[in-house]
């Protein structure tokens, strides 16, 4: 859900506001989806690398 929500463009703070919970669950949610997708130490944006990657699911 997170995951859309970013590659909408989303902000954390629309995104905590939309599904009513605190920005820094949101903060761990995308912290955990770069250190799953292996992009937590690399300088690329969890939206673009989402983008170009998962773009049709």
């Amino acid at each position: 859900m997170v995951d859309d929500l970013v590659r909408q463009g989303k902000t954390s703070k629309d995104i905590s506001e939309m599904l009513n919970i605190s920005l820094r669950t949101v903060e761990t949610y995308r912290n955990n989806l770069r250190k799953k997708l292996g992009i937590n130490k690399k300088k690329i944006s969890l939206r673009t690398y989402l983008m170009t990657n998962f773009a049709a699911m």
